[in-house]
C-alpha cells in the first residue's frame, strides 16, 4: 500500500505540479521507509550526519534520497540500480558512501 500511494504522489508531483525531482530525507533506522522510496525509484544521494535531534535527545543520522522524474519506477520490485548507493564523492574526491 506504501508504495502506490508514493508512486501517486510522486507522479502528481511530476505531473500536475511540473516538478523535476524530488527529495526525501528519512531516519537512517527507517529501512523499511527505505526500501518502499527505494522500490518507487528514489536513490541513495548521501548520508546527512547528526541531522535531526530525537526525542531520546541525541543527534540522528537522516539519509539524502532524490528521485527524478524520468526515474519513477512502474513496478514495486526493486533492481540493482535502486538499490546500489551512488558514489557520491566531496570536493576533495572523497567518497560520502561507506562500501563496506
Amino acid at each position: 500500500m506504501g508504495r502506490v500511494a508514493l508512486r501517486l504522489v510522486a507522479g502528481w508531483l511530476f505531473d500536475r505540479r511540473g516538478h523535476h525531482r524530488l527529495t526525501i530525507d528519512p531516519a537512517c533506522a527507517n529501512t523499511r521507509a527505505i526500501r518502499a522510496y527505494e522500490a518507487v525509484g528514489f536513490r541513495s544521494v548521501g548520508v546527512m550526519r547528526r541531522y535531526e535531534r530525537g526525542v531520546d535527545g541525541d543527534w540522528h543520522d537522516n539519509l539524502l534520497m532524490d528521485l527524478l522524474r524520468d526515474e519513477l519506477r512502474a513496478d514495486d520490485r526493486p533492481t540493482e540500480e535502486t538499490t546500489t548507493p551512488r558514489d557520491v564523492r566531496d570536493i576533495h574526491g572523497e567518497s560520502w558512501i561507506d562500501h563496506t
